[in-house]
């Protein structure tokens, strides 16, 4: 039979597994995929990170990097944190770099 939707790229990889706490027996296997992926943000906070702050990492001194971490995460947050303020939706799932724009 044809697939409705989307073509695959690979056929090799159709599927791909995924653990989570999620009671199957209130929600299926496909609900809870599309949950999950809605709140997986973490990968676009680290994309968006390794694009400015993180670039400069690793320096060769544990001490220097943790340090550099942190100061990467606090400039992050306060800066989600002023666009959030603004109140412009097109800053909500924006950019480190479009806000500062």
């Amino acid at each position: 039979h044809k697939s409705e939707g989307q073509a695959t790229l690979f056929d090799t990889w159709r599927f791909h597994a995924f653990f989570t706490t999620t009671d199957p027996a209130t929600t299926g296997t496909v609900a809870a995929d599309q949950v999950h992926r809605r709140h997986a943000i973490i990968e676009n906070v680290h994309a968006d990170l390794k694009a400015s702050a993180l670039a400069h990492l690793p320096s060769g001194v544990f001490n220097a990097n943790a340090a550099w971490l942190v100061c990467a995460v606090m400039a992050f947050n306060l800066t989600r944190a002023a666009a959030t303020l603004t109140n412009t939706p097109s800053l909500a799932r924006a950019t480190t770099t479009t806000i500062r724009r």
